[in-house]
């Protein structure tokens, strides 16, 4: 390997940055997903399977990120390859080797998780067709993701051992294809459910509430093309320069949960915004505390500012609806310090 142009710093670390990232999208995740439980509940809806799959893609996702924080801090990720030794080396592959099965499994959990809640709340036939269109989509590029982890390198420790007998197939067409159909999967998933939405016979503000849950998912899908541009970058100083990937890996991860939980949030989103019961009951305190103050400071006052009282709060008429929307590569380039040649290797 032509180390020519490589840094020897091996004070220099990206430590910090992953292990926040961690740490903060650890947090957001599990407080979204507790939402989501707490908007089962407060609806009175039994856990089903898709939240079963939320819980399962959250799981990953947290392991993930304690896996990577972990590497970052004792296996050499987001440090300077020449500064790293041999079996840090090896370590950092074995990290990247296992989270190419974990990150798949937790974005495709996720994703499988909103269009088993589509196809419960939505009930016309051309859309639950769609649904498993886009669900068989998701689950043979899964499958796929996953048997070229496990295949691309025969035996597995080819795969951080290159001292053994052994080959790896190449991974170029995962690098530059294999993104793509998640990509798009996760647009089709963005976009689906705003025409029936659109339908509802709800207040304007509140259909635009909700499709703006919807739309937040649009975190994940930019959380993946910015990660699909990212490993582009990769160098082949690769544990320094692939700790930006990581970073949006991470990201990735947690905001597929997130966005599996969004939209079921319905029950919390819509009593804060404007024509729920939350405004009218907010509406109604503050007038009466209003009238009371004013009663009281006016007690002295003329018999016309005694007989002000404020206006009576504004009461929504609640619109039926038609559907419960409560029940509804990262590329590593890892050199081979064993016998000088170079072997590239892509985890989704």
């Amino acid at each position: 390997m032509d180390t020519s142009g490589l840094s020897t710093d091996a004070e220099a670390n990206h430590d910090a940055s992953i292990q926040a990232t961690a740490a903060v999208f650890c947090f957001l995740s599990i407080v979204t997903t507790a939402l989501r439980v707490y908007s089962r509940k407060k609806k009175g809806v039994p856990l089903a399977a898709d939240d079963y799959l939320i819980f399962l893609s959250l799981t990953l996702a947290i392991s993930e990120s304690v896996l990577y924080a972990y590497g970052a801090k004792h296996y050499g990720l987001g440090r300077h390859l020449l500064g790293l030794n041999k079996q840090q080396l090896v370590d950092y592959a074995k990290v990247y080797y296992v989270s190419g099965y974990i990150q798949p499994t937790c974005v495709a959990s996720a994703k499988m998780a909103i269009l088993i809640l589509y196809y419960k709340v939505f009930a016309t036939k051309k859309f639950r067709t769609w649904v498993w269109i886009i669900g068989t989509i998701v689950v043979l590029w899964w499958i796929g993701v996953v048997l070229a982890e496990a295949l691309i390198c025969i035996p597995v420790a080819y795969n951080w051992n290159k001292s053994i007998k052994g080959h790896c197939g190449s991974s170029e067409w995962n690098r530059n294809l294999n993104p793509l159909p998640w990509i798009l999967t996760d647009a089709a998933i963005l976009v689906m459910p705003i025409p029936m939405i659109r339908k509802l016979q709800l207040p304007r503000i509140q259909r635009l509430g909700l499709i703006g849950l919807f739309l937040l998912g649009g975190i994940a899908t930019l959380s993946s093309i910015i990660r699909y541009i990212i490993v582009f970058r990769i160098s082949k100083d690769i544990t320094w320069t692939i700790a930006d990937a990581t970073i949006w890996n991470i990201i990735e991860a947690h905001t597929a949960v997130m966005s599996g939980c969004l939209v079921v949030l319905r029950p919390v989103v819509i009593r804060l915004l404007p024509g729920s019961d939350f405004f009218d009951k907010l509406r109604s305190k503050t007038s009466r505390s209003r009238y009371k103050e004013k009663k009281s400071s006016s007690k002295n006052q003329g018999d016309l500012e005694r007989l002000q009282v404020p206006a009576p709060a504004i009461s929504t008429v609640r619109h039926p609806t038609t559907i419960d929307l409560e029940r509804g590569e990262e590329v590593t380039d890892y050199t081979n310090i064993y016998n000088g040649k170079k072997h590239s290797r892509v985890f989704s």
